[in-house]
Formats: C-alpha cells, sequence, structure tokens
C-alpha cells in the first residue's frame, strides 16, 4: 500500500507509484552481488482478515448457527405498514425473488467505513455487521466483525481499492457460495450477500441558492443503477461503483442512509437557528436525566465536540419540551419537513439567515420515506454500532510511534479472543445475591444495595395500607398482612434498564435515575360497580423496590410516588414541583422504562423517556383511578 495511505496496490497490479501522491510502491533495493535484481519489498503493508473464514467459523457452531436462522424465520408485515427491520424492504423482497437468499443460512451483511484519529494518524476501520442475526444481539461489539483497519497515516484517496479483496470474497461467495462443515457433521452450503454499504453523510456541502434551485417541492429522483455501473460525472459520480458487480445492488438505496449523522446535522442546524437561548434551562435539568438515557444536557451554546447521540437526544426530548413550548404559532409546531424547509428560505430571502443553512441533510431528508420502504428503518443501519467498534479499538492503541500497526494487532487479538470464547464458553461470575419472583433469568430483578424490614417501619408511606389495597385486587382472601419484606435499591430490567431509588442515600453528583414510567390497569367502572381495568399511563419516583409474599404468591413490588400530571397542547406530559401525588405499591412488571425531567423556564417538569411520542388525554391516568 501507499505509504501515506493514499491507496493499495494489488497483486497483479503494475503501478509503481501512487497515483495520488507520486510516493514509490516498493523500497529501493540495491542489487545482490551476482547482479541478480533483489526481491522488491512494499513500502508499506497492512492486515486484512479473510472474511469467508470468520463466517464459516460462525456458522460451525451449532449455537452461533442457530442465531443466524433468524433472517430465515423472519415473518414481514410490511404490507401492513410496519417496517421493523432490514427484510421489510423492497429490495430484500427483490432479491429473494431473483434467488437470493434461498438457503436458510444464507448471510446478509452489512458494511461499515469510518476513520478516527490515533496519536496524530488518520486510521480507517472497515467494519462488518451480520444482519443474519437478531437486532437485539446483532450490533454488540463481539458480534461484529472487523476485516481491516487502514493504518494511514493520512485518509485513504482510494477507499475502493482497499476494499477490493473483500468484495472479490464477495463475488465468489455470492455465485459459487462456501461449504462449511459443521460440528453436527453436516455439510452447509452457504451464500454471502453484502444487502448495505453504508456511508457517512458528506460534510461541509451546501446548496447555493444561485447554483442549485433550494427546496422546491417537485418529484423526488435518485440515481438508477445504470448510472452507477457507468458513471455520472456531473452528479459527482467520477467512474463506476465497484459495488454494482455484486447482484445485491439494486442502486442508490445500497448505501443506506445513516440517521445517526443526518439527525445530529439537523439537530446543529437547528441549535444554530436558535442560538443557545434555551441552554441555561438544558443545564439546569442534568441532576434529573439519568446518564444511562444518554439525553444531552450540557449547554450546548458553550460546550464544543458533541457526540452526534447528545445532539440528537436534543432533537428529541430537549426540543419537544423546553423549546417548543416558546413557539405560540400552531403551524410552527409541526414537525412536516417540507414547513420546515420552507420556513428556512423564506428566512434566507429576508436576509436573517446565511443561505449555508443549507446543507446535505436537507437533500437527504426528501429521501428517507424512499430509502425506509426500500431497505426497511434507517435505525437498523445507522453507524451507531460502528461507532462503538470504533471506540473499542481506538481506546486500546498505545503505540505512540506505529498507531496503524497497532491497530490492525488489537484487530487480530479480539478476533481471536472472540473465537475462543464462543469455542470454550466458560461462565465465571461471582456470587451476587438478588431478588428476584420467578425461575426465568429475563425475569425482573432487585439488586442491592439489599435488606430486610418490617412494614412497620416505613409508617410515613402507610405501607401497610398500600401493601392491603395492592393484595386485595389479587388474592379473594387476603387475611392478615404479612409484616416482613426485602427491600432493595435498584431495579434490573435488562442489561440496557436499570432504574434506581429515592430511598437509599447518594452523592451529591449522582444524577436521579429514579423517575419511571408506569403502565398500570386501573378500574374505570367504578361507579357501576362492575370491575373492568384499562391500562393507563402513570409517571412518578421510586422510593424503594421490595420482595413480599402474602397468601402463598410472592411478587416484586416498588414503593412509588405518583404524581398529578397533565399534558401539553403539544401531547407532552408535565408536572409541576408541587403538584398533587399519590404514594402507591405496584408490581415492578407495571414499570415500563425511565423518565427523565427536564425543568423549562416556565418551571414545567417536562417528562421525557426513550420511546417518547405524543400522547392523548384518555392515555393518562388519573390518581383518583388508583386503588
Amino acid at each position: 500500500m501507499c505509504n501515506n495511505g493514499c491507496m493499495m496496490f494489488m497483486p497483479d497490479s503494475k503501478r509503481k507509484r501512487c497515483k495520488h501522491c507520486g510516493e514509490p510502491r516498493y523500497n529501493k533495493k540495491k542489487r545482490n552481488r551476482d547482479g541478480t535484481t533483489s526481491n522488491l519489498i512494499p513500502h508499506s503493508t497492512m492486515m486484512q482478515l479473510p472474511l469467508k473464514e470468520q463466517i464459516a467459523l460462525l456458522i460451525r457452531d451449532e449455537t452461533t448457527r442457530e442465531e443466524l436462522m433468524y433472517q430465515a424465520n423472519f415473518n414481514s408485515i410490511a404490507s401492513e405498514g410496519i417496517y421493523s427491520d432490514v427484510y421489510d424492504g423492497s429490495v430484500y423482497h427483490q432479491l429473494r425473488e431473483e434467488g437470493l437468499f434461498k438457503n436458510d443460512l444464507d448471510v446478509a451483511l452489512l458494511l461499515y467505513n469510518d476513520g478516527f484519529t490515533a496519536k496524530n494518524h488518520q486510521l480507517t476501520i472497515i467494519n462488518l455487521v451480520v444482519l443474519n442475526l437478531s437486532p437485539l444481539i446483532r450490533y454488540e461489539n463481539d458480534r461484529m466483525i472487523q476485516l481491516a483497519i487502514i493504518p494511514g497515516p493520512h485518509e485513504p484517496k482510494d477507499l475502493i481499492s482497499f476494499l477490493k479483496p473483500m468484495l472479490k470474497e464477495l463475488e465468489d461467495a455470492q455465485e459459487i457460495g462456501i461449504d462449511v462443515e459443521g460440528d453436527d457433521g453436516v455439510i452447509y452450503h452457504v451464500h454471502l450477500h453484502l444487502l448495505l454499504g453504508e456511508s457517512v453523510l458528506s460534510r461541509g456541502m451546501y446548496f447555493k441558492a444561485k447554483r442549485y434551485p433550494i427546496p422546491k417541492q417537485r418529484p423526488l429522483s435518485v440515481f438508477t443503477k445504470k448510472k452507477l455501473k457507468k458513471g455520472e460525472k456531473r452528479f459527482g459520480i467520477r467512474s463506476k461503483s465497484e459495488f454494482a458487480k455484486l447482484r445485491s445492488f439494486k442502486g442508490c438505496e445500497f448505501f443506506g442512509l445513516d440517521i445517526m449523522h443526518l439527525l445530529s446535522g439537523v439537530a446543529k442546524q437547528l441549535w444554530k437557528i436558535i442560538c443557545g437561548a434555551f441552554g441555561k434551562a438544558i443545564t439546569d435539568s442534568k441532576w434529573t436525566i439519568p446518564s444511562s438515557l444518554d439525553a444531552c444536557t450540557k449547554n450546548l451554546f458553550k460546550k464544543k465536540g458533541l457526540k452526534s447521540i447528545e445532539w440528537i437526544n436534543m432533537m428529541l426530548y430537549v426540543t419537544p419540551t423546553i423549546i417548543i413550548e416558546h413557539i405560540k404559532d400552531p403551524g410552527a409546531r409541526e414537525a412536516y419537513v417540507w414547513k420546515w424547509l420552507q420556513f428556512l428560505v423564506q428566512q434566507v430571502n429576508i436576509g436573517n439567515i446565511n443561505e449555508k443553512i443549507f446543507t446535505i441533510n436537507q437533500h437527504y431528508l426528501r429521501h428517507l420515506k424512499e430509502i425506509t420502504l426500500a431497505m426497511g428503518p434507517p435505525q437498523m443501519y445507522s453507524a451507531f454500532s460502528n461507532e462503538r467498534a470504533l471506540g473499542e479499538i481506538k481506546r486500546k492503541v498505545r503505540s505512540p510511534s506505529a498507531p496503524g500497526i497497532n491497530a490492525g494487532n488489537v484487530m487480530l487479538d479480539l478476533a481471536a479472543k472472540r473465537f475462543t470464547d464462543r469455542l470454550h464458553t466458560q461462565v465465571t461470575s461471582t456470587t451476587k445475591k438478588v431478588l428476584t419472583d420467578l425461575a426465568d433469568c429475563n425475569a425482573p430483578e432487585v439488586w442491592p444495595p439489599l435488606w430486610n424490614g418490617l412494614i412497620d417501619d416505613y409508617t410515613q408511606y402507610n405501607l401497610n395500607k398500600l401493601l392491603n389495597d395492592y393484595w386485595n385486587v389479587h388474592l379473594n382472601n387476603l387475611g392478615n398482612i404479612n409484616p416482613f419484606i426485602e427491600a432493595g435499591a435498584r431495579l434490573f430490567i435488562s442489561s440496557k434498564d436499570i432504574i434506581g431509588s429515592s430511598y437509599r442515600e447518594r452523592a451529591d453528583t449522582r444524577c436521579d435515575d429514579f423517575y419511571v414510567l408506569m403502565v398500570i390497569d386501573v378500574d374505570k367502572c367504578k361507579r357501576r360497580h362492575e370491575i373492568k381495568r384499562k391500562p393507563r399511563h402513570y409517571f412518578g419516583e421510586v422510593i424503594f423496590y421490595f420482595r413480599h409474599s402474602q397468601g402463598g404468591l410472592t411478587r416484586l413490588l416498588g414503593l412509588i410516588k405518583i404524581w398529578e400530571v397533565n399534558l401539553s397542547v403539544d401531547g407532552i406530559p408535565y408536572t409541576k414541583k408541587l403538584a398533587n401525588y399519590k404514594h402507591i405499591v405496584v408490581s415492578v412488571g407495571d414499570i415500563y422504562s425511565i423518565a427523565p425531567v427536564y425543568t423549562a423556564t416556565s418551571n414545567r417538569r417536562y417528562i421525557v423517556w426513550p420511546e417518547t411520542k405524543v400522547m392523548q388525554n384518555e392515555e393518562l391516568g388519573l390518581l383518583t383511578d388508583l386503588y
């Protein structure tokens, strides 16, 4: 490869110098004593791991082989308008009609590339996601495959030259396939198909009004497969795409649409317009936003170098709460793309905003629907997982003099470790006591610190009455309430959802992680003397969790301070500092998710959660409906 990292030389290439910087391909060597030419030694080399062998290792093992069956067992409901994975997209269905993915274990792949800086070197990672795995596990670091790390020292000028070995493998594997002998002795014939080649959005690109008709509502046009095969210089496609040789390539949809960079770019654009007017309100809310949610609580006007996730969370949580309450025009509150673009055009025309506000993001937003219909929901191929893989490798690179070589060795070590971990699955864990009420390993658990107590220890909450009310719903013959409880401070729902409680002592610097959204079945027909329970949404503060037994039943419960909550005109729930509340005991299964709080300049305490949505009044529960 080029000593500056510009390009890679293929073995059959006769080129002796880099076509970009002119650096020689080989070191200059003197002739041997007998007059013959000495062996040519490349100026620089890099490590690339074989793709087919790494996929074969997954197919060989029975456990991962079963996990790879997710794709074959996937039932698409795209016809009902619901897109949940890449297999709902029209491109995948078209490929199946053409005879691809005819075997249950045929593998669909997603390709990423991205650059990062290590010790003043610009490195580039080539990363693959195996889409056959369930979305619950496919994006984990140890499930992804790193094929290569381009060692730099500069950003590659001919990225495709580094991808040619992988593309050659894919061409062979899509046509001929590979045969893998499983650990059960069966030979599995498998084809590999690159379903998506995700690309990072261009930066620094602007649509200037005098040269490009800034956004008008006109029919969308996309690059056809023919243009991508032959090239289209007037659109920046200087030569034919090497990916067009793959049978899975159907056009520009192949490159997907990375919502991580797209949405963070839109968020930055929005913030430039409002220019930090609400920065203090965001910063003041940081103690009520748990770090596990990655919500943005920095004053964006002052803070530099924010991550994409922080910009996106500004759009998700700050915009519909702190910012939107200051927008009085009802039409301006509607999140329509064209209304947003028309507003920007108007502001540019009257001179309030510079024309550079129109970045490439405006163009990509127009294609969001078409890409979703073709390739499934964009979150299935966003760059978040690639950023995690990149971060894992970057943290392990230590060499100041040769970070590129060091990164290649890190990649090799990780691949070897992941293989041995699958080959010799060993569970080594320290014994930790937790509270649970089910044998199911996926059931919620109450985590330490744990303590034993009596109901009478919590008379300030009237816990005896609250338990009496709870068990009356679940038992016919209640009897006397069992006075003993086993309590704990944290609730484990999943590896991504661990919720705290307010009862235990906390450090002054610790963020509040005990505000929750609950979905509770309540009786809406009390006045008609009949029981007709319906689910309603409630929000509140967890005081502590505990396990309690009564009448032969054992339950994990939570003592909750439930708030009186209202909806804004935009359907966002909010409470106030001195709002009414009610203490109640609920099953931990009723706790849906963590629900941070943003305090706006109006003193409203807006409530958000990972799946924040506009709510209707009939979805919101009343304190009077609770038992």
